[in-house]
């Protein structure tokens, strides 16, 4: 057999040059070179070269199936390798024989069944599979020993499905340990290969797989099932654990029965037998030349994939355009049958051939009604999208359409002969002019004619990896921690796929909480979640200095905002978000101009769950808040006036509208009615506190800065000036945050839930910083003495903002997201990735210890260790900055740079406390000012767009030029 890095590297030798995987070079474990200032904030080869090295060693592997998502329909984030490029994701799975590439769209919602609201859903995929011939036993006629119900009997074992098995228990089974399966094949076949699927093929644990049974025949013709001396071995299998069990026998054999004989159904004492199916084939299946293999490229977006089906791939998503380019090639050293099939799920399904391409086709409709929404009724819509594949190769090809939405092209390659298949997914949401099916149709299929050319192949991979190249150079870290350093590059390529808004048909629309899907009916609707899931997949793109990423997050806001104010006018919302709360008064009137936004929302102004009372809102006032954070951040960090003024300002404007009528005056003091944790109500929750000031106090910065609103700016002003502390309470002798007022040491409520939003709005909305006087940081830090939810973002970015110790930081970060063994939430898995798509915040976690730049000035290695080498480059502070720093592993910066784009004025804390230092810019000393806070010695300098500034110690009587 050839080893699993032989086999890749023989299939890259053997591409060519039109499409070639780029040959994996190991991370060398060098630290990168400290930035230089003849760089100037720009990026070069060099550059790319120290990335490449980095990126290179975090090849994602999968040398094993995955528990996550077998059968792959899970309603959470399914685990293998992804690609996508923010309207088309894929993601790779299947069996060590059968390579599956799973296709979801940003643009694929629908109605739910409850007809309640909307929802995402799984579109298709293709299937590449070494072609095993006819299964001789689908569909026969069977009988068996017993089964437990007629869900669970004898024709499901051979009905050709994944989903169904045949099941019996010692009492369904006469009170016999043995089971036995007699299948009837009408006559009598060459039978030279067996196929059993046992239950962690299904899905269920693999300590039910089938431990031993055996394969036998009969000569008689009329053999009786529970006659062991009518049947003869063909095969038997002791000891197995596998999911799968497929093999040729030794001799094969001609008969027209068969039976299965079971005589240890389970791994342990159990004696529950548990088969999903059983195949048999005509063919041997071929000497396999390779292991099974994964390997997801991070650099390059591309997969190498390895079959022990005896065929080899390499798989790439266009960065630029809805299209998927897969080389298959055959390992062995004989001529392959190869069958591709593309497909599509669930409703509104359909498949076609178009001459020698197949076409795949899905709908998502949500119907029109008299609902109110937005400024009418309910417009409802219909996505139409169009997959379209063709084989492109020296070969004759065979294209079917299949029962249901499944096409096939069949074909053969010889030893060593590839071919490449190309698939365009196109379409979109239906208008009077665009995107009718039959024009996702055309789309899609001139697409794969476009790209059915070498060099149009070529041309294509090229603008894609120039994008990722691109993409990976506007920011770059290195640290010493391999592990975090893995994720945290990990998860920055998965929010590169899903955010990106490159496509030349970007559909618009941000991920939702599952873009990688293969179930038609996602966890909490794979919609967005506005309390906190939606936010995260953006915020941590501001300091990463990957800004393209937020366009389609503004385009989803856009759209709602209509029905958000829609909303806040209606008395009848506010009073469902204030029940329960203990507010004195219920509202008689709606608050016009203000924006309210439920908890889950949808594409196009949709709202995914109208239940028509409080459930939709959770008790919260504060989710219009939270989903303008990033866009706050957004402006604060690119200095982008005509963002503030276009698209910014009108939304903040509203929800400065909707704080400053929502909060009550009491005892001169504003009071927020809502709650930190969904529907734990309450007076003055935490984060409803937080959230209030937060809008209150960037819109009037905005209103001055436009110069508008001036008969509003002061009343905002006075609820900032005038708003309630946040709530705290005694625990264990110490003040501690909470949850909302009223909490003591014998009821702290939802305080130290394991979801620790209580802590969250500290990096949420800038309430407190790593500069705010110890008297306020202790109550923090009170609450973070308490260990819940360690691992999670929520807890570990808000310490970092305060400073809190960074080696319990990373250790939980370890501990908690890290190691553990992969799972739905936590857990890095073989991609590099942490849980669901929201996990991706934990990037948060690195980058805000690395730099902060949230209280007014920029701090380099802000809450990093004083004992290990670091390096960053081009990180995105607030101010429209870019910064370079390093340190070496005593803790000493040895290199700190900042770009200006937009001018603005620059602070940032002397990286160098008690020694003089200077600011030059063109090798020339610019004048600083000198302030101090608690951290130490702030230095202050006007700068000029576009030019470069470094930070160095000087001589005390070196004067500034």
């Amino acid at each position: 057999m050839i080893s699993r890095r032989t086999a890749i590297s023989t299939f890259v030798a053997a591409v060519g040059t039109a499409l070639m995987p780029l040959s994996a070079s190991a991370a060398d474990g060098q630290p990168f070179a400290p930035a230089e200032a003849g760089a100037a904030n720009q990026a070069t080869e060099a550059d790319w070269n120290k990335v490449s090295r980095v990126l290179d060693g975090y090849k994602g592997v999968y040398t094993r199936d995955t528990r996550i998502g077998s059968p792959w329909n899970t309603a959470f984030n399914p685990d293998g390798p992804i690609m996508g490029n923010g309207t088309t994701f894929a993601f790779m799975a299947g069996d060590h024989r059968t390579q599956n590439i799973y296709v979801s769209r940003s643009d694929m919602w629908r109605d739910r069944s409850s007809r309640n609201g909307q929802q995402y859903t799984a579109f298709g995929g293709l299937t590449i599979r070494a072609d095993d011939g006819i299964d001789l036993a689908q569909g026969k006629p069977v009988q068996v020993s017993g089964f437990t119900s007629s869900n669970e009997d004898g024709p499901k074992l051979v009905d050709g499905r994944d989903d169904t098995k045949w099941c019996s228990t010692v009492a369904t089974n006469g009170g016999s340990a043995v089971y036995w399966a007699v299948v009837d094949l009408g006559q009598a076949q060459n039978i030279s290969r067996w196929v059993v699927k046992h239950a962690s093929a299904g899905g269920e644990t693999a300590q039910a797989n089938t431990k031993d049974f055996r394969l036998q025949y009969s000569t008689k013709s009329d053999p009786k099932g529970g006659v062991d001396a009518d049947w003869t071995d063909a095969d038997t299998v002791t000891g197995n654990s596998a999911a799968v069990t497929d093999r040729n026998l030794a001799t094969p054999i001609t008969t027209r029965y068969v039976r299965l004989q079971v005589t240890t159904a389970e791994q342990g004492a159990g004696n529950t037998l548990r088969i999903y199916g059983l195949d048999l084939y005509a063919q041997p299946k071929l000497a396999a030349q390779s292991d099974f293999r994964y390997e997801q490229d991070m650099r390059n977006a591309e997969v190498l994939a390895q079959s022990e089906g005896g065929f080899t791939t390499f798989t790439w998503l266009s960065a630029r355009e809805n299209l998927i380019i897969t080389l298959i090639k055959n390992t062995t050293a004989g001529r392959l049958p190869l069958e591709v099939s593309n497909w599509t799920v669930n409703s509104n399904a359909a498949a076609e051939v178009r001459g020698n391409m197949m076409v795949a086709t899905k709908s998502g409709t949500s119907a029109s009604s008299n609902r109110a929404s937005g400024d009418g009724t309910w417009p409802g819509w219909t996505v139409n999208v169009a997959m379209a594949s063709k084989v492109i190769g020296n070969v004759k090809t065979t294209v079917t359409a299949g029962a249901g939405s499944t096409n096939r092209t069949n074909f053969t390659l010889d030893a060593g002969q590839s071919v490449t298949v190309v698939s365009a997914i196109e379409g979109g949401k239906q208008s009077a002019t665009a995107n009718s099916m039959g024009q996702a149709i055309d789309t899609a299929l001139a697409k794969v004619a476009s790209r059915s050319h070498a060099h149009a192949l070529a041309s294509a991979q090229k603008a894609h990896r120039a994008y990722w190249k691109q993409y990976w150079l506007k920011s770059f870290i290195h640290i010493h921690d391999s592990k975090v350093e893995r994720m945290y590059y990990g998860l920055l390529y998965e929010l590169g796929c899903a955010t990106s808004a490159s496509s030349e048909n970007n559909a618009g629309l941000p991920p939702g909480l599952f873009p990688w899907t293969a179930n038609d009916n996602p966890a909490w609707q794979g919609d967005y979640t506005t309390n906190t899931d939606m936010q995260r997949q953006v915020d941590s793109l501001m300091t990463a200095n990957r800004l393209d990423g937020v366009q389609n997050y503004v385009n989803l806001l856009e759209q709602y905002w209509p029905e958000a104010q829609r909303r806040s006018a209606s008395a009848q919302n506010l009073n469902w978000v204030i029940q329960g709360t203990g507010r004195p008064t219920s509202f008689t009137d709606g608050i016009n101009s203000g924006a309210l936004v439920p908890t889950h929302i949808g594409p196009w102004g949709a709202s995914t769950e109208q239940y028509n009372d409080s459930r939709e809102y959770w008790n919260s006032p504060a989710d219009a808040s939270s989903v303008l954070m990033p866009l706050v951040k957004m402006f604060q960090y690119n200095q982008d006036d005509g963002f503030l003024k276009e698209h910014l300002y009108p939304m903040l404007r509203s929800v400065a509208v909707f704080w400053e009528n929502y909060v009550t005056l009491e005892n001169g003091k504003y009071v927020v009615y809502g709650a930190t944790h969904e529907g734990v109500a309450g007076r003055n929750p935490i984060f409803d506190v937080d959230a209030a000031g937060y809008i209150l106090r960037n819109a009037v910065d905005a209103a001055k800065q436009l110069r508008v609103d001036s008969d509003r700016v002061s009343a905002w002003q006075h609820i900032v000036d005038n708003m309630s502390a946040q709530p705290t309470f005694l625990y264990n002798g110490k003040v501690t945050i909470c949850d909302v007022e009223g909490r003591t040491q014998a009821n702290p409520g939802s305080t130290f839930d394991s979801n620790p939003v209580t802590i969250q709005s500290v990096y949420y909305y800038d309430s407190v910083g790593m500069s705010a006087p110890p008297t306020v940081k202790e109550k923090y830090f009170n609450y973070l003495a308490v260990k819940n939810g360690m691992g999670t973002a929520r807890r570990l970015t808000s310490a970092t903002r305060l400073g809190y110790d960074i080696h319990e930081i990373m250790d939980h970060l370890r501990i908690g997201s890290i190691d553990p063994a992969p799972g739905d939430w936590a857990g890095l898995r073989g991609n590099n990735t942490v849980g669901d798509l929201g996990a991706v915040n934990l990037l948060g976690v690195v980058q805000e210890s690395l730099l902060q730049s949230n209280e007014g000035f920029v701090n380099v290695f802000a809450n990093w260790y004083k004992d290990q080498a670091a390096s960053f480059t081009r990180l995105r502070a607030n101010g429209a900055f870019l910064i370079d720093a390093s340190q070496d592993a005593s803790g000493t910066k040895t290199f700190v740079g900042v770009r200006s784009e937009k001018g603005k004025e620059l602070s940032i804390l002397n990286p160098w406390q008690g020694r003089s230092v200077g600011i030059f810019r063109n090798g020339h000393r610019i004048a600083a000012k000198s302030t101090r806070n608690p951290l130490g010695e702030i230095l202050t300098i006007p700068t000029k767009a576009g030019s470069y500034y470094e930070l160095r110690v000087v001589r005390r009587q070196q004067a500034a030029g």
